[in-house]
C-alpha cells in the first residue's frame, strides 16, 4: 500500500511521496493521497495495475514467509480488498501476479558497453514475449547499467538488487546472480573477447544463456520504451 500510494506522487511531488513512504499508518496514507488527489500523476489510471503488481513482487521478495504469496491466491485477493482495493482490481492483480511469478527472471552482462539500440531491442523483445510480466536481477556494482535500471523502473519491471556500489564482479558474484535467474543474457561485440570469461563461467553453471552479438556501430543514447 505504501508503494502503491506513493507512486502517485513520486516524480512530481517528492515531498508528498516521502510523507507517504515514512508514514506508519495506512489510514494516514489514504488521507494524504485523497487530500492531494489533484496532484496525482496524469497517467495514473493507465499505470496503476503495473504499480500494484510491482509492489506485490517487492513485498513477496521481502516476506520472511514468501510461500503464502504462491499457495493461497484467494486469500491474497481478500487481503488486497482488506487494504481497500476494489474486488475486481484485486482479483486481476492476483491473477497477473501469478503470471509474473511463472515468467522468467533475467540478468544481463556487458550492458554498459553495448550500443543502447541493441540493448533496447533485446529488452523490448523480452518485454513483449512475457506480455509485460517479468523481472530483472540487477547488478549494482562495477559495470552496472543505470540506463537499463531506469528503463525498468519506468515500466514497473520488478528488480532485485545484487552487489554493492563499486563491488567487483567476481566469479562468486556472477554465480550468485546467474543462479538466482532463469536466463542470463551477455552482450558482446562481434569478434570481441571482453566477455569470454563471463560466458565461459555461465556455460559452466549449465544454466540458460543467450548471447547478443553486436557490431561496433550503434546508438549510445537512451533506451527506447
Amino acid at each position: 500500500m505504501h508503494f502503491f500510494e506513493a507512486e502517485k506522487f513520486k516524480t512530481q511531488h517528492p515531498d508528498i511521496y516521502l510523507s507517504i513512504i515514512n508514514s506508519t499508518s495506512l489510514k494516514e496514507i489514504s488521507k494524504i493521497s485523497k487530500r492531494h488527489q489533484a496532484l496525482w500523476r496524469d497517467d495514473w489510471v493507465g499505470v496503476r495495475g503495473r504499480v500494484l503488481l510491482c509492489g506485490m513482487r517487492y513485498a513477496a521478495w521481502s516476506d520472511p514467509n514468501p510461500e503464502r504469496w504462491t499457495t493461497a491466491p484467494e486469500q491474497l485477493t481478500v487481503e488486497l480488498q482488506d487494504l481497500g482495493f476494489p474486488a475486481k482490481f484485486s482479483a486481476v492483480a492476483v491473477k497477473e501476479f501469478q503470471r509474473l511469478q511463472s515468467n522468467p527472471t533475467w540478468c544481463f552482462f556487458g550492458v554498459d558497453h553495448a550500443p543502447q539500440d541493441v540493448v533496447g531491442k533485446r529488452l523490448n523483445t523480452i518485454h513483449r514475449k512475457c506480455e509485460k510480466a517479468w523481472s530483472i536481477n540487477h547488478w549494482l556494482g562495477r559495470h552496472t547499467s543505470w540506463r537499463l535500471h531506469d528503463w525498468a523502473l519506468n515500466l514497473y519491471i520488478p528488480m532485485r538488487y545484487f552487489g554493492e556500489p563499486h563491488e567487483r564482479l567476481t566469479t562468486e558474484t556472477i554465480e550468485r546472480l546467474v543462479r538466482a535467474s532463469n536466463t542470463s543474457c551477455v552482450f558482446e561485440k562481434r569478434g570481441g573477447k571482453s566477455m569470454d570469461t563471463t560466458i565461459r563461467l555461465i556455460k559452466g553453471f549449465k544454466t540458460p544463456l543467450e548471447i547478443d552479438l553486436y557490431s561496433a556501430s550503434g546508438s549510445t543514447g537512451q533506451l527506447a520504451i
